[in-house]
């Protein structure tokens, strides 16, 4: 009986292993018309990546973002890839590569590439830098979403200040339909003690829009500035 049903037991694994490789291959498989290819599903389990915070992505492999803002900043992104992180199963990782503008016309230098990664887990969305000499974001590793997903929400994290390192507050100020059947609009502030800033307080804004990411960013620019800089998400018209 034993024999039996430890034979049994392997059998059920077997065919299980099998039907994930077949999934597997599916979901990595050829992307689909115009090189966009579906995105896999959350993984399973108690510790399983929020849902909430997946929705608030692009779900579409080769989805692009574009961006423009104040002194004719702008930058591009194309998401490449969402994969499991080699650290941990429970974690959905969405590679991301674009270029930021360059306004020279190609006669400033250094490097206008650009390579970040959003990775997503039971209750965090976070932004890591791999790549961003041009990038106007100023931190390398920022947690930039925790549930729950509601006005007060607040956490710190430590980063890095020219070298230093200082704490960072976050919070949730505003989660609402900002349009007329338009999704959810997140809005965070982030703040950090910063010299040569306005009262010694870096201060960086950013808005997510359910089904687009993030749509707005703000920054303050230094003491001698009375605004913040400023750029948003557009759809180019020959699209």
């Amino acid at each position: 009986m034993k024999t039996r049903l430890a034979f049994l037991v392997m059998i059920v694994v077997l065919a299980i292993a099998l039907a994930y490789g077949c999934l597997s291959s599916d979901r990595n498989g050829p992307a689909g018309e115009n090189g966009v290819g579906q995105t896999p599903e959350p993984p399973n389990g108690d510790e399983r990546v929020s849902q909430q915070l997946v929705d608030i992505f692009p779900r579409q492999i080769g989805h692009e973002w574009f961006y423009s803002g104040f002194a004719e900043y702008g930058h591009r992104m194309k998401l490449d890839n969402i994969s499991g992180s080699t650290d941990s199963p429970e974690v959905l990782v969405y590679e991301i590569s674009g270029e930021v503008d360059d306004p020279s016309d190609g006669e400033a230098t250094g490097d206008f590439g650009l390579e970040l990664e959003y990775v997503i887990t039971k209750d965090t969305v976070t932004e890591r830098i791999n790549r961003g000499e041009k990038l106007i974001h100023v931190f390398q590793e920022l947690q930039l979403l925790r549930l729950p997903l509601e006005p007060g929400t607040k956490w710190k994290q430590k980063v890095d200040t020219d070298g230093e390192e200082a704490v960072l507050t976050a919070e949730i100020l505003s989660a609402e339909i900002e349009e007329e059947e338009g999704p959810v609009v997140y809005r965070v502030r982030y703040s950090v003690p910063m010299e040569g800033m306005p009262e010694g307080t870096f201060i960086e804004e950013r808005a997510f829009a359910e089904g687009a990411g993030l749509v707005y960013y703000a920054r303050t620019l230094g003491e001698e500035y009375d605004f913040m800089f400023e750029y948003f998400i557009f759809q180019p018209e020959n699209d």
